[in-house]
Formats: structure tokens, C-alpha cells, sequence
């Protein structure tokens, strides 16, 4: 067992894997385009090692610091430290330069430790040394995470390090570029030693604890016990969700896949630079093999082959089983947008969705005098986890924050996988909606995900099968792809349209040519919008598989027949323009809408389940990407700007306080419409847009959104009254949503800053697993 405290500055190098040549990588720039000027080439360390305890020590060369002109300045994404002092004095992290060169060497590797014990207040900067024939140098390693047994001070442990590192590369015009190695298995680690033989697989930097070391770079190793951490409400409700092996799975599926999402959200923000500097989203050529090629996915389960009519909504209890029994072809349950994912809601919805596919899953509602409980016959149940980008802040995997939808996937996967084949899926499933995906890469992470899990459930791969919500811009490039991905867990693509146009402002949102005009307007007969659906339903039917209608956002109007029956009026309408162009089946939010959705599909469907054999749509193939970047027409009024900001306040308050699905102005609203409100606010501000309308030749300016502001709260209050205005939680939400659509930059979402506002910690919770 190697002891830290024994040891000088070292690299630990997995001999896992062992080669007998010499590994070769290629240079990638952060753009993703390689470096034409410098060919692939082996990158040797010029050290020293020797063998201990089934790994590879290799003693680094010593290093000398100089003092020389900085090269020329580095690309806007870099954050880098101006200088690299004689004396190694400490640089702030986050200090913005240029990087001086090292020796005679052009690359070097910065990174620094975040303690867990005292002893590891150590800091350090090693220069790694390249061989290579190239006027430019190369880095040598990429590097992952591994799992080490350690001794410090007598306290021996099982540690999890994670370790992220930045490789800069001179190109030939003196310029500093941040890159990546990729090897040719297409993993993101390798090391070649002197004696000509690789080792590749995860690495390890680490220091001597008790030697102190100076710090540079803004990537760095972590350290922290290996295990997980409960930091949320643990009682009797919750306790057979939270059991030691369900958390084991889902520790296992984040240890897993953690540096493939931390790499996809990286991508995104990328994309995101590129977008802002002009670029606009598009097919992308490297697939277009993929596109272009004649495969399908697998076969849709006889199952889930009929999906006409779904209801979605949050997993609250008396929902569950109202949607269950409610006629349609399937539920969705739904822990994003519709569900405010505070602990409770969280768990709760775990403990529901158990229960519902044990079938034993009842609700007594007092004040109705009324128990609920299923029907013999019930939909289909799918799952929408959330999205990669949200964290889940009351369960700590080995120091750090779960992935949300990695808990929520795991654990109702892990407790349900059996009797849901049984009861619901014939021997397949469980069946689950993917959301907010941007790229194939995403797609493909998900695939990996369930491949895992069926495999440590000891069930046949290709058992779960998800359909993908296409609610993002770039996503409608990468439909293929992102099918090509999943082809064996795959049953479709949706249109998730009040996403897709919050991603529309969202991705544009530095091109002050395509603002659009008030929301009710962007309907799907815009040209932009009718592309998007169009052009699905080809992708989905061309690969076998279903192609999902939108969302009917509408709930009854009780006290009102006429309206009632006009809202009615227009849902059918909605869907028979899905029908007719070929959708396999509907989205609604409200129960009291199913029979409407199921009349409209039934009469233009007849018996068959689906239309995938026989509405190819081969009229779509001629979709350009001008056709799904056309700017949508219509007017922006005072009108807009005022339920923009009434809706988005309302729905914020309404989170804050634990619903996630809430009904205003007859319509049921997620997070997606206080998602479009907010950026539309945002977008309009921004750019001072020239309002139409009775507010004609207005532009619209902090000033005005503020005067606005005031007069919606007095107008929410007057609607709800005083006292449920008082006790909720309106002047918080007004406050964010103000603070969000002045913000000087876009926000991505408005719900990671909101999520603060509702994280609960428990520290005296249960032990640590």
C-alpha cells in the first residue's frame, strides 16, 4: 500500500491495461476541428520509473521556472494565469493572461487539489516534458478518475479522486490553444512511458501532502471519501426508496458516466460561444453517413405500439392514478418540468410510481370524502427523468452533488425493473421520455446508461426503451443521430414545441436579427415550426419508430360552457393537424381532454396503433436548414411583454412553494412557459425592441420592464387576493424573474437558480453509506 506522506511528487499510472506499441492521439482544438498543421504523433514521457504494489510510479523531471515574453494572446474561451513567477508565489485560478513558455517545452499541464483533510492543503504545478519531432509540443496524457486505497497519518481510507486537467498546445502561430487528446479507442486517457510500453487507462496526479507546492490553472484534482452521502429528510415514507443497494446502483451509474456528462455540458457551452460569436446550427457533415444511411431501430414492443393519446403530468399521488385510469394510451410521470424537484416532491414521487406498478398505489382524499385507487385496466407507464444539467443537492456522491436524472432514473429503475416487465411491459421496459438534449453525444451517454443498467439487473439488453424529446434547436440536426444512438432502446422522437421555442430565443440570443413576436403567435404553422414537426416525422417513421405529437395545454372551464366548448374546439383542431400530417399520437395535460384527442386520432386512424408504415412523409426529405432557421412573423405588444412577466411571476411563486404544474388562464403551465417568458423578457430588453400594438413606437428598456413589473404584482395580487398573495411566495418570485430578465447575459435556465431557493439540508440524517 503506497502511503502518501512517503512519497515526492508522482504520477500514478493504471497498469491495467498493457500494449506492446505505443499509443497515438489526436489533437483536437475546443472548437472540435482539427489542427490541419499538426499531424498525430506519440507523445513520450522523459522520465524515470519503477514498480510498486501493481502500479507505476514515474518520477517527474525536475523543472525550472524563467521568466519570458508572454506569446500572443490566447483564444476569449481561455482562463489562464497571466505569468508563471520565478519564486512560485500562488496565482489566483481564476486570473485571465497568457501562458509563458517552460524550459524549452511548449506544453504544460496546470492543476491544483481541493483538500478533505487538513494535511492536503498542498498545491502543485508539474510540467510534463514531450518528446516529439514537431516544431509544436505535445501533451501526453488525458486524463479520468480512479479508485486508490491510501494511508495518511494512520487514517487509511478509501479515497475517489477526480481529476481534470488542462493541456495547452503553441500552434505555429505562437498562439496558446486549450485542447484535447483523444486516443484512437476514442477514451480519453494514455500514457506512453520510455520503455516503449503504453499504459493506458486511468491516471492519477498526485503530491506529497506535506510538501507545499504552488497553484496554477482552473482544472484541478479532488479529492473526497468514496461513498454516498444522504443529506436530505430520511424517515419511514422514504426509507424504502433510499435503501443502502438502491443508492449503490445509482453511486455506480454516476461514478460511471459523471466525466462523459461533465464532457457533454462542456460541449454545450461551446456550442453555446459559437452561437453567440455568429455560427448558426446545422446538419452536421461528419454524420451525415449516418443521415444519409438505410437502418432502423429495433422493434417498437407490442406494448407500447398504440401511444394516441398520452397525458403527462408531475408524480403527485392523486395524479398518478387519475392519469392511470384516465383512458389514454400512456402516462408519462414526470419529474422535470411539470414537478418543482424539491426532496419531498422527489421521493414522494418515487414512493408513488412503486406503488403504482405494484398496483396497489390508492389516495383518500378527506376533504372529498373520496378514496381513488386503479382501474383494471391503466396506460402505460413511462418516466422523464431531468435533464443533465441538473443536479441533485440532497445526495452527495463521493463529495459532489448527484446527477438529477441519474437518481431518478436509478431509483425507480432499480426498484421497479422487475414487476413492471411483468405487469406492464410484456417483458420489456421500463419505458422512459428523455428531455433537453442538445447533441447525439447526450443520446449516447443515455444509451451507455441503460446498457449498464441491464446488465447489472441481469435483464436482456434492449429491455428499456425511451422516446427523446426534440425540444431543443440544436437538436432538430441530430434527430438521426440521436436515434442512431438509441437504436436499441429507442420508440420515437416528440416534439416538445414550448421547449423548442424557449431554445429557439435561447441559442439566438445574441442575434438581435431573429427576435420573435409575442409567444401565442409562434404556433406550429409557423414555417420554422411546421419544418421542425415535418421533418420528425419523417426521421421517426424512416427509422421504424414513433413520431410524438405536442402538448394540448388546456384544462376545463367548468364555470363557462361556451369557452369551455371553444377550448375544446381548439384542441381538435390542433389535433387533427397532427394526424393529418402523419403524428403517431398526441400529448394532453388534463384528463377532462383525453376523449377529445382519442375522437380526433380514432376517426383518422381507424384501428391501426401507429401511422409509421404509412406516413413516411417523403415530402420532408427536401427540409433545409434555412427552413428550420426561418424567423417567425408577428407582432411584439405591450400585451405580450405584460403576460410574459404575470405568467412567468406566478409560475415562479408557485415552484417555489412545491407545484411544478400549475394552472393560469385556463391553460396548464410548466416550467417551459416561465422558461419562454423569461428569455422573451430578456430577448426584448436586451435589444430594445420597438413594441407594436397599442404600444406603438414604445421600445422596450429596463424602465419600462420595471413600471411593468410593478403593475402585473398589483394586478396577480388583486387576482388571488390579499391574504394567499401575503402567505405565498410572489415577492420572491418577482424578484428572480426580474433579476433574470435583466441579467447583463442569458441565463441558461431559470429553474438552476431557483433550485437554491428550495434545497433543504438535513445534516443529521441517516449514516453514510
Amino acid at each position: 500500500m503506497a502511503t502518501l506522506s512517503s512519497l515526492t511528487p508522482f504520477l500514478l499510472v493504471s497498469s491495467l491495461h498493457n500494449a506492446k506499441q505505443q499509443s497515438r492521439v489526436q489533437i483536437l482544438s475546443t472548437s472540435s476541428k482539427p489542427l490541419a498543421h499538426v499531424r498525430p504523433a506519440t507523445a513520450t514521457v522523459p522520465t524515470s520509473s519503477f514498480e510498486g504494489n501493481g502500479a507505476t510510479f514515474v518520477q517527474p523531471p525536475p523543472f525550472e521556472l524563467r521568466k519570458s515574453k508572454p506569446p500572443s494572446p490566447v483564444s476569449p474561451l481561455a482562463s489562464v494565469v497571466q505569468s508563471l513567477p520565478a519564486d512560485g508565489s500562488s496565482i489566483p485560478h481564476d486570473h485571465v493572461g497568457h501562458l509563458p513558455r517552460i524550459k524549452n517545452h511548449s506544453c504544460i499541464v496546470a492543476w491544483f487539489v481541493i483538500p478533505i483533510f487538513p494535511v492536503f492543503s498542498v498545491r502543485g504545478l508539474e510540467q510534463l516534458a514531450v518528446g516529439s519531432p514537431l516544431a509544436v509540443a505535445l501533451p501526453i496524457v488525458v486524463v479520468s478518475s480512479v479508485s486508490i486505497r491510501v494511508s495518511v497519518e494512520g487514517l487509511e481510507s478509501s479515497l475517489f479522486w477526480n481529476v481534470y486537467v488542462q493541456y495547452w498546445l503553441q500552434l505555429s502561430n505562437r498562439n496558446w490553444e486549450l485542447v484535447k487528446i483523444i486516443t484512437s479507442s476514442g477514451t480519453e486517457s494514455v500514457v506512453s512511458l520510455p520503455d516503449r510500453k503504453t499504459k493506458a487507462g486511468p491516471i492519477l496526479v498526485a503530491i506529497n501532502p506535506f510538501k507545499k507546492v504552488s497553484l496554477y490553472g482552473n482544472d484541478y484534482i479532488e479529492a473526497y471519501k468514496q461513498g454516498v452521502d444522504n443529506r436530505g429528510r430520511y424517515d419511514e415514507e422514504f426509507a424504502k426508496i433510499l435503501t443502502k443497494d438502491a443508492l449503490k446502483f445509482v453511486a455506480e451509474l454516476q461514478r460511471e458516466f459523471r466525466s462523459h456528462i461533465r464532457y457533454a455540458l462542456e460541449c454545450r457551452k461551446e456550442a453555446k460561444r459559437r452561437y453567440n460569436e455568429g455560427a448558426l446550427p446545422g446538419f452536421d457533415p461528419a454524420t451525415r453517413y449516418i443521415r444519409e444511411g438505410e437502418w432502423v431501430c429495433a422493434p417498437v414492443p407490442p406494448a407500447v405500439a398504440d401511444r394516441k393519446v398520452e397525458i403527462t403530468g408531475p408524480v403527485e399521488r392523486k395524479m398518478v392514478i387519475n392519469a392511470l385510469n384516465s383512458g389514454a394510451k400512456v402516462f408519462m410521470a414526470d419529474f422535470e418540468d411539470a414537478l418543482s424537484p424539491s426532496w419531498e416532491n422527489l421521493m414522494r414521487g418515487q414512493v408513488n410510481l412503486k406503488d403504482a406498478v405494484a398496483g396497489t398505489i390508492t389516495f383518500n382524499d378527506k376533504a372529498r370524502n373520496k378514496v381513488y385507487k386503479l382501474n383494471d385496466q391503466t396506460a402505460k407507464l413511462f418516466v422523464r427523468p431531468r435533464g443533465w444539467h441538473l443536479p441533485e443537492a440532497h445526495i452527495f456522491i463521493d463529495g459532489e452533488p448527484a446527477t438529477g436524472c441519474l437518481v431518478d432514473f436509478g431509483l425507480y429503475f432499480y426498484h421497479n425493473h422487475a414487476p413492471f416487465r411483468q405487469t406492464q411491459g410484456a417483458g420489456f421496459g421500463p419505458f422512459f421520455y428523455l428531455p433537453k438534449m442538445e447533441h447525439s453525444r447526450e443520446a449516447k451517454i443515455w444509451n451507455n446508461v441503460f446498457e449498464r443498467a441491464e446488465k447489472m439487473a441481469g435483464i436482456e439488453r434492449g429491455s428499456i426503451r425511451a422516446t427523446v424529446l426534440i425540444e431543443t434547436l440544436p437538436a432538430v440536426f441530430q434527430m438521426n443521430e440521436i436515434l442512431y444512438e438509441l437504436r436499441d432502446h429507442s420508440v420515437g422522437l416528440n416534439c416538445g414545441r414550448w421547449d423548442y421555442i424557449f431554445s429557439y430565443v435561447k441559442t439566438f440570443q445574441a442575434h438581435p436579427d431573429r427576435l420573435l413576436p409575442d409567444r401565442v403567435l409562434v404556433g406550429m404553422t409557423q414555417h420554422f415550426m411546421k419544418s421542425y414537426s415535418d421533418l420528425l416525422i419523417r426521421t421517426c417513421h424512416r427509422r421504424g419508430v414513433h413520431a410524438m405529437g405536442g402538448m394540448a395545454a388546456q384544462i376545463p372551464i367548468r364555470d363557462d360552457p361556451a369557452a369551455n366548448e371553444a377550448a375544446l374546439e381548439l384542441v381538435r383542431k390542433d389535433k387533427l393537424r397532427e394526424v393529418k400530417a402523419g403524428h403517431d399520437g398526441t400529448w394532453a395535460a388534463h384528463p377532462g381532454l383525453i376523449p377529445a384527442c382519442v375522437e380526433v386520432f380514432n376517426n383518422n386512424m381507424g384501428n391501426a396503433p401507429n401511422q409509421i408504415k404509412d406516413a413516411k412523409r417523403d415530402d420532408a426529405a427536401s427540409i433545409t436548414e434555412e427552413d428550420l432557421l426561418q424567423i417567425p412573423r408577428g407582432v411584439r405588444t405591450m400585451d405580450g411583454l405584460r403576460l410574459n412577466t404575470r405568467v412567468g411571476i406566478q409560475y415562479v411563486a408557485a415552484w417555489l412553494t412545491g407545484s411544478g404544474s400549475v394552472p393560469l388562464y385556463n391553460l396548464m403551465e410548466d416550467a417551459a412557459t416561465a422558461e419562454i417568458s423569461r428569455v422573451q423578457n430578456w430577448q426584448w430588453i436586451k435589444y430594445g425592441v420597438e413594441l407594436d400594438g397599442d404600444g406603438l413606437g414604445v421600445r422596450v428598456s429596463k424602465e419600462l420592464f420595471s413600471r411593468v413589473v410593478e403593475e402585473e404584482m398589483a394586478r396577480i395580487e388583486s387576482e388571488v387576493g390579499k391574504d394567499k398573495f401575503k402567505k405565498g411566495m410572489y415577492k420572491e418570485a418577482c424578484k428572480i424573474f426580474k433579476r433574470q430578465c435583466t441579467a447583463p447575459t442569458l441565463d441558461d435556465f431559470l429553474t438552476l437558480d431557483a433550485y437554491n431557493y428550495i434545497v433543504i439540508q438535513h445534516p443529521k440524517g441517516p449514516a453514510k453509506l
